[in-house]
């Protein structure tokens, strides 16, 4: 009996199960729907996209038209969106739905006030209109006579003699004397030649001196245990430093040698040239020079 009883419950549970799975599977109400989808909608209007937010108010609607909200939020998004064309057909749409005194229908006046002023702010100033133009009285072709020129008036004026001055003599010709190149220039310019060949020849000794005096330098100074330079000796080092203090002292002498006959030449070569005068006399012409 106890068996019987327990298969009979058994049945009861799966008819009961079996009932209840076509009330599981059917789909959810519109008015369940549309606010699932209104709720993605005020999702999307709170991050700014307008868009989005204006379409899904739009599904929302026409799963469940009892709802004005949801053309409300249409209308909304849209104008936040800045599309004002579809922004005013949903409010419009929205108000013919309903009385004068809803809500809804008082936000949608006020929405559609909004965006008269942001069209009316942003339209254009009209263009200034142009006054007609005033016509001008037909001008006069005939002119007035011109008045005759008056008598030419001649004057006469006296001439007047100016007094003579006396003849003034013309300044002095002054004539350049022949300049003499072989005589004149060509010691001044052999100097100056040679001076300056004899200041780079001792700048090259010089430089070439200092430089193998810093290897040398560099090369003596590695010292052994009893403290003499590894690799030469006290005769050697010694005639290497002699042999450099005489290279540099030649150097030296030729750079100064040389600065001294660029020196004298460039003197000579600055002194003014002898010139000679032409002077006029009652008698002729003078000759004058000055050396």
């Amino acid at each position: 009996m106890a068996m019987a009883r327990q298969i009979l419950r058994r049945v009861l549970v799966a008819a009961v199960l079996l009932l209840a799975l076509p009330v599981l599977a059917a789909p959810p109400a519109p008015a369940v729907e549309a606010s699932m989808v209104a709720k993605q909608a005020i999702d999307y209007y709170r991050h700014q996209a307008y868009v989005a937010s204006a379409d899904l108010y739009r599904r929302a609607y026409r799963i469940d038209p009892t709802k004005p909200e949801y053309l409300f939020g249409v209308g909304r998004s849209e104008q936040k969106a800045g599309k004002f064309k579809a922004a005013r057909l949903a409010f419009e749409s929205l108000m013919g739905l309903l009385p004068g005194t809803d809500p809804y229908f008082l936000k949608s006046q006020k929405a559609l006030d909004e965006i008269d002023a942001v069209e009316k702010s942003a339209a254009p100033p009209p263009l200034p209109v142009a006054p007609p133009p005033v016509a001008q009285p037909p001008r006069s072709t005939v002119e007035p006579p011109q008045p005759l020129p008056p008598p030419a008036v001649v004057v006469v004026k006296t001439v007047e003699t100016l007094p003579q001055r006396e003849p003034v003599a013309p300044p002095p010709v002054v004539l350049q004397a022949p300049r003499r190149l072989a005589e004149n220039e060509l010691v001044p310019w052999a100097l100056v030649a040679g001076g300056g060949a004899l200041f780079i020849a001792g700048l090259g000794v010089s430089l070439s001196t200092l430089a193998d005096a810093a290897a040398w330098k560099r090369d003596s100074g590695t010292l052994g245990p009893d403290g003499k330079i590894v690799g030469t000796n006290y005769q050697t080092a010694s005639a290497t430093v002699t042999s450099l203090n005489t290279r540099l002292g030649v150097g030296i002498g030729l750079g100064v040698g040389g600065l001294a006959c660029a020196g004298g030449g460039t003197w000579l070569l600055l002194r003014h040239p002898d010139k000679v005068a032409l002077l006029p006399t009652p008698q002729g012409l003078l000759l004058t020079g000055r050396f």
